[in-house]
């Protein structure tokens, strides 16, 4: 989901969102409802929450007089977000039902004490009247007394109620904390310790998203170890995952908190630099290709020694993560074929095809 949309749902669910996040919220809503009833889709919570989540991305991407082109591209990307979540790991899956089941002894408890209420509420009602009916204090002592026995249960109800929502509370933010903790290890690869592909994703929609409303630019490197099927030919797969995990950690000790590198699969690494413009990154990139290049991984009694490719690609206006990633990745690839441990960027591309449609023209 976009960041804004799991902040302000964080938010609501916590019960501390302001006037105009509530205003969101409840036009989100009517918007969703309405749609819904235009296109006669069966007003079932499933389908309510999908469209509730279209229209309140569309909101808070300030969208608020969507084409259908724009709200087919939202329904479709909230319907693959849903799916990421449909089938959690199942550590998750055990934590979310422990917290339905703990919401719903919650719900139940109320429920009853609800409906105990109900039952005083109508009791000292008949009994008010019976007092202000009396005519004899010993009519009225007796009616009191009753009063004061209600009064003790009721009492006594609230505090029983008070004592198991107070246990309810505690058990959810233990919950809450535990799907937190594991939500955050799902999102790193086990083996480098870097943000993972699913991780990877979410993170450079979120940037696209901040760019289109802002504009401050970001950009992307895609790096890959250099002949790595030979590392594991001699020295073995083990091996081979010793040289991923240092080199995972040669691309995240210098860069900065903000900066997200991720596995991207297999022995490529992904790297995110918000604020950073092209030439920034490229220089970022070679400071990494050297200390990559520098780097000494002892094997026993062998000394690997392993050199990377990089290629570099800054956000355009409407860009998609495919087409940042394309030219990134085409990089990458130059780079891998001007003979490895280099850097070459998107420019290096352009330049290199305008080479060669000359030289067809020439020819």
């Amino acid at each position: 989901m976009d960041k804004a949309v799991e902040q302000i749902l964080e938010k609501a669910v916590r019960g501390s969102i302001t006037k105009e996040e509530a205003i969101i919220l409840s036009e989100a809503t009517r918007k969703a409802l309405k749609h819904m009833i235009s296109l006669e889709i069966p007003l079932i919570p499933s389908n309510f929450e999908i469209w509730f989540l279209v229209f309140l991305h569309l909101m808070l991407r300030g969208i608020t007089a969507p084409t259908e082109s724009e709200i087919l591209d939202v329904y479709n990307y909230v319907l693959n977000e849903i799916k990421k979540y449909k089938e959690p790991p199942e550590a998750i899956h055990e934590l979310q039902e422990e917290t339905r089941r703990v919401l719903k002894y919650s719900g139940e408890s109320i429920l009853r004490s609800i409906e105990l209420l109900d039952t005083h509420d109508k009791f000292l009602e008949e009994k008010e009247k019976s007092i202000i009916a009396a005519k004899e204090i010993r009519e009225l002592h007796s009616l009191m007394e009753m009063l004061l026995k209600e009064i003790k249960a009721l009492r006594q109800e609230n505090f029983n109620l008070r004592n198991e929502l107070q246990k309810s509370a505690r058990k959810i933010n233990t919950l809450r904390d535990q799907l937190k903790k594991v939500i955050e290890k799902t999102s790193f690869d086990p083996l480098t310790s870097a943000a993972n592909r699913s991780k990877f994703e979410r993170e450079i929609r979120r940037l696209l998203i901040k760019f289109d409303k802002t504009k401050e630019k970001f950009s992307l490197i895609m790096c890959d170890l250099d002949d790595f099927k030979r590392v594991n030919d001699l020295y073995g797969h083990r091996a081979g995952d010793e040289v991923l995990r240092e080199f995972a950690y040669i691309l995240q000790k210098d860069l900065r908190m903000s900066d997200i590198v991720s596995r991207y699969g297999g022995e490529e690494f992904a790297i995110l630099l918000p604020g950073l413009t092209l030439k920034e990154a490229v220089v970022v990139a070679e400071r990494l290709r050297r200390r990559v290049e520098d780097m000494v991984i002892k094997w026993g009694d062998e000394i690997i020694r392993v050199t990377a490719s990089f290629g570099v690609a800054e956000v355009k206006e409407n860009d998609r993560p495919e087409t940042l990633i394309q030219r990134a990745d085409e990089a990458l690839y130059l780079a891998k074929l001007d003979g490895k441990n280099c850097v070459r960027s998107e420019i290096d591309v352009a330049v290199r095809r305008g080479k060669e449609k000359n030289n067809e023209a020439g020819q």
